[in-house]
């Protein structure tokens, strides 16, 4: 089942356990979050380029491709993805192992319905903070961005002006110039340009 309602949070579930993944799933959905599974490893990570859930739940023993091989390459291609693994009492030094390599959280079985919907919780508030950091990073980056263009904008006109008032008098336009006259003034448009240049080169390295 796919994330269909975009306005809603995405969880998906990757565990072999079809119990494990249906009980999941209808305490989740009760919750009010939209809910896809999978039940092996190379399903899961098609189903997150799909649908780029907010959170994923990641049993760490699986046939297959293991959760720790799923959990490194979500965090490979998605690292903001939250990721939240799920273990075995027995096996509680693999999912400290996972999480230095990339989980958030986790996990253990047997685990209560308030267990998973707390640990999901606590895992979206974390969603949550880094949609709003990337949010405010975007909105950092426009501002320099227009702030970049404007100054670009405000120093290089009266650098073309000028240069044009400047060759206007070179034309003899306003009048006969000097030969000692039109050597300076064709120095001071050669360095004028060469701000312009400068300009150029400075507002491609900013952007």
């Amino acid at each position: 089942m796919g994330c269909v309602v975009a306005q809603s949070e995405c969880i998906l579930i990757i565990d072999d356990e079809e119990a494990l993944r249906e009980g999941c799933k209808q305490v989740l959905v009760e919750k009010g979050y939209v809910t896809a599974t999978a039940e092996n490893g190379d399903q899961g990570l098609k189903l997150i380029r799909e649908l780029n859930p907010d959170l994923v739940l990641i049993d760490l023993k699986m046939p297959g491709k293991s959760g720790m091989e799923v959990l490194q390459e979500i965090q490979s291609t998605h690292p903001n993805i939250v990721k939240i693994v799920i273990t075995g009492f027995s096996t509680v030094s693999a999912a400290v192992e996972a999480m230095k390599k990339g989980a958030d959280d986790f996990i253990p079985k047997p685990f209560t319905d308030d267990e998973i919907s707390m640990t999901v919780e606590r895992g979206l508030k974390k969603r949550r903070l880094i949609l709003e950091r990337e949010a405010l990073m975007r909105e950092q980056e426009l501002i320099r961005r227009n702030m970049i263009s404007l100054v670009s904008h405000e120093m290089r006109a009266p650098l073309a002006a000028s240069i044009q008032y400047l060759e206007v008098i070179l034309g003899g336009m306003a009048g006969d110039v000097s030969q000692e006259a039109t050597e300076m003034i064709e120095r001071c448009v050669v360095r004028l340009r060469e701000m312009l240049e400068l300009f150029s080169r400075w507002l491609k390295l900013a952007t």
